[in-house]
């Protein structure tokens, strides 16, 4: 009976130790497979490229047409992942127009892989670190989109410490851009707005660059533009001009009541030069009074000093009272 257990007992112990050096050696496994796919390695690894560009008359992106090879290093974990991969990843770039040409007399634009290198290894950079692109020629396919110019517009609210102003419109570089899309969408669209600029208690020059609000459908050829506005101090003047009348028959004469009217403008601080009535022209057409079916006619101001703003006349109608010429 005792030499019965004792077998047992060594039957037990025999086989945990082999348990046991079944694990240790699993272990020594594993621990072998994370080093090695821990470990930097070289590789071959294929993308299909995915670009972004600013060709004129284009559309914006595109896609390669074949797989572009590189070679780089990477973990084994990386290399591993791709392997077992049964798609082949997409990367996405930006490159400028200056690097593709045209391959032929449609769509198809070409890239030497050495002007592509660059952008790939920094979007690479976390993942492989990039030796080389293996494919020389790169080709993409760029549509023809229908486009036509448009203004940009300010959507700005400015306002001025006392006794400062703007001196004309606010200036945007471009003033215009270039717009893609559809011909029906295109046709909806004749302007495109700035981001709204808020200014407050402005008291000089002011300049910046904002962002253009988009046109869902629509691509533009430039997604931000530079504004300026020359804003300074002012003066204030006021003076009494007598308006005269143009395109009057020569059979016809017409009294104007009143026949003064009180003007104030305003004119930059630094400009010392005396402003006379001689230096304005009030004018009240006879064409306009006619279609306006109305004896009340706006006076306009159709010569002025270029360094005069915001020109006010009271009062803003003037009765206008027709008869034939004694």
């Amino acid at each position: 009976m005792r030499l019965r257990n004792s077998k047992i007992n060594w039957g037990i112990r025999s086989g945990r130790e082999w348990l046991m050096l079944f694990f240790s050696l699993l272990l020594a496994f594993f621990m072998w497979i994370v080093h090695n796919l821990s470990t930097t390695t070289a590789s071959y690894y294929n993308f299909r490229i995915n670009v972004t560009s600013n060709l004129e008359g284009r559309s914006d992106t595109a896609t390669s047409e074949g797989v572009v090879v590189l070679s780089g290093k990477s973990s084994g974990f990386y290399i591993l992942q791709n392997f077992i991969s049964d798609r082949i990843p997409e990367l996405s770039v930006t490159l400028d127009r200056k690097y593709f040409r045209q391959a032929d007399t449609g769509d198809l634009f070409y890239v030497k892989g050495a002007d592509l290198a660059g952008e790939i290894s920094s979007v690479l950079k976390d993942r492989i670190s990039v030796d080389m692109i293996v494919s020389d020629t790169v080709f993409f396919r760029f549509p023809r989109q229908t486009s036509k110019r448009v203004p940009v517009v300010a959507d700005a609210m400015i306002s001025y410490r006392p006794q400062f102003m703007s001196f004309g419109e606010m200036v945007f570089t471009p003033d215009s851009i270039t717009i893609y899309g559809e011909a029906d969408l295109l046709a909806s669209v004749d302007s495109v707005r700035t981001e709204h600029v808020k200014i407050s208690q402005a008291a000089g020059d002011i300049q910046g660059v904002c962002s253009l609000v988009p046109v869902e459908g629509i691509r533009f050829s430039d997604r931000e533009v530079l504004y300026r506005q020359s804003i300074g101090r002012y003066v204030e003047h006021s003076m009494t001009i007598q308006p005269e009348v143009i395109n009057l028959p020569e059979d016809k004469e017409m009294i104007l009541l009143p026949g003064e009217l009180k003007m104030v403008f305003r004119q930059p601080f630094a400009v010392r030069q005396e402003v006379l009535p001689s230096d304005f022209v009030v004018v009240i057409d006879y064409n306009r009074y006619i279609s306006s079916q109305s004896s009340l006619v706006r006076p306009e101001v159709s010569i002025s000093p270029g360094f005069v703003y915001d020109i006010e006349l009271d009062p803003v109608m003037v009765e206008c009272i027709l008869r034939k010429k004694i």
